[in-house]
């Protein structure tokens, strides 16, 4: 997917549409809660590890518009598993088999944390 630009340069996210080291880290956070999740439930579930691996990952919301008093919305596509629960932190993360709004605006930057990617994903092997 091609960089998009922005209006200004956000906490997460410049306005040339490189994700800053402020969201890298809070990614790595998000993906590790995730794969402790899935350890803890793919058995209970009877479903595969391989269920819960991230294929995308997207920056939604209002810091797109360059709201940088918002909050981080980051919306995870999973090959299988899917979480829409109600907001309860400071980072809303969305994880779906897919963009359930392909109407609302986001920005793709898997390429850009694929290291991070892979190295969660591989935890889920």
């Amino acid at each position: 997917m091609a960089k998009r630009t922005f209006d200004k340069d956000t906490r997460y996210l410049t306005d040339r549409g490189n994700v800053t080291s402020l969201f890298r880290s809070a990614l790595e956070e998000v993906l590790t809660a995730h794969s402790e999740a899935s350890y803890f439930w793919a058995p209970r579930r009877r479903k595969p590890l391989s269920d819960y691996e991230i294929r995308e990952v997207h920056i939604v919301g209002s810091i797109l518009r360059g709201n940088d008093e918002s909050d981080l919305d980051i919306m995870l596509i999973a090959k299988s598993f899917f979480s829409n629960r109600p907001k309860t932190q400071a980072i809303d993360v969305f994880v779906r088999p897919y963009d359930e709004f392909p109407e609302r605006d986001s920005y793709e930057v898997t390429a850009q944390v694929g290291s991070i990617l892979r190295k969660h994903n591989r935890l889920l092997e």
